[in-house]
């Protein structure tokens, strides 16, 4: 079969149209993150003690646990004179995607609970797989049963250690929101 200009032109001219729908089909394609994260489920909403309110950090990254490397968020436990004296070691992660909040990370297995005693002012430091902070946007993060430190992730993280922002975030019934 022999193929003219005009025949060669217009078979360029299809697999380029061909080219551009599939295209346009791949960008209209929905791209939610939930492939990108080590678990995604609808948030549940969790129990939030007013005696306490957090301070965000940062954000520490490859740090090594022996036999693999995490990433550390750090938050500032702030708890009024009745506030609790102990709290168990659940933590979540939640990222928020188009304005509902999916749990990304909650880690396997039993934690252990924390004293507070008397202070004030508690650190705390939750580690997290390593890379979790790929995706820009908005997180949380969820110490059970006492509540939410919010933070915002700005761009990918790297392997160097964050410095911490200089505003506050408090537990979920007065929430701010700090950037990364």
């Amino acid at each position: 079969m022999k193929l003219g200009k005009r025949g060669i032109a217009a078979a360029v001219i299809c697999l380029a149209a061909a080219a551009l729908a599939v295209g346009a089909v791949l960008l209209l394609l929905p791209r939610t993150p939930e492939k990108k994260f080590p678990l995604w489920e609808e948030s549940l909403g969790q129990k939030v003690d007013s005696r306490v309110s957090f301070s965000f950090v940062g954000i520490h990254t490859g740090v090594d646990y022996g036999d693999t490397v995490m990433d550390e968020v750090e938050v500032s436990l702030h708890k009024g004179l009745d506030g609790p004296e102990a709290m168990g070691g659940g933590y979540l992660v939640e990222y928020q995607y188009e304005g509902n909040w999916y749990t990304v990370y909650r880690p396997e297995g039993e934690t252990e609970e924390s004293y507070l005693g008397e202070e004030r002012e508690v650190n705390l430091v939750k580690a997290v797989p390593a890379g979790l902070f790929q995706i820009t946007g908005t997180y949380r993060i969820y110490l059970t049963d006492l509540g939410y430190c919010e933070f915002t992730i700005e761009q990918p993280l790297g392997s160097a250690v964050s410095q911490p922002p200089q505003e506050e975030s408090l537990a979920q019934s007065e929430e701010t929101s700090e950037t990364w």
